[in-house]
């Protein structure tokens, strides 16, 4: 998944892609949308102290919630930026 908006490669934050190929210089990806293949530099990061270059992608699994429903986790990360009601979680949400 990509992590940064790219607008050079035509690329937003949260992109879909499979990684073809990579190198110390760039990564091929092709993308889950429109199967096209696109080429990713290093690009520099910091956190106000230090500085690095990395590559603006993650590695990423989902699972739709309809599919997911009846089934048992070990652990899971329920990302709700952006969610304001309890009522957007469908089903229960338990710690067992």
């Amino acid at each position: 998944m990509v992590t940064h908006n790219l607008p050079l490669q035509g690329l937003a934050n949260g992109v879909m892609a499979r990684l073809i190929r990579y190198s110390r210089e760039y990564v091929v990806l092709e993308r889950l949308d429109n199967r096209k293949t696109v080429y990713l530099d290093r690009k520099l990061f910091t956190n106000g102290q230090r500085y690095w270059h990395q590559f603006p992608v993650v590695m990423s699994e989902a699972i739709t919630v309809h599919k997911s429903q009846g089934m048992t986790f070990d652990g899971v990360v329920v990302v709700t930026e952006g969610m304001n009601r309890w009522s957007a979680f469908p089903g229960d949400i338990t710690d067992r």
